[in-house]
């Protein structure tokens, strides 16, 4: 079986789309308490906070 038939077969992973909802609020709330971390020590997100928010996303956890 390849790849395409593994992952393009909805049948065999019906539960593809809800894992992705959930990555993606994970990811959302990950990103709420950065912005909520930088936002209670600066007092506000300016343009520069911003750009590194998501820099700060990539950094792997320890």
């Amino acid at each position: 079986m390849t790849k395409n038939e593994v992952w393009g077969n909805k049948l065999k992973f019906p539960h593809r789309k809800a894992c992705r909802k959930t990555i993606k609020g994970i990811q959302q709330g990950e990103k709420r308490v950065i912005e909520n971390l930088l936002r209670h020590r600066f007092g506000e997100l300016d343009a520069e906070l911003n750009q590194i928010i998501d820099r700060i996303l990539l950094l792997p956890p320890e």
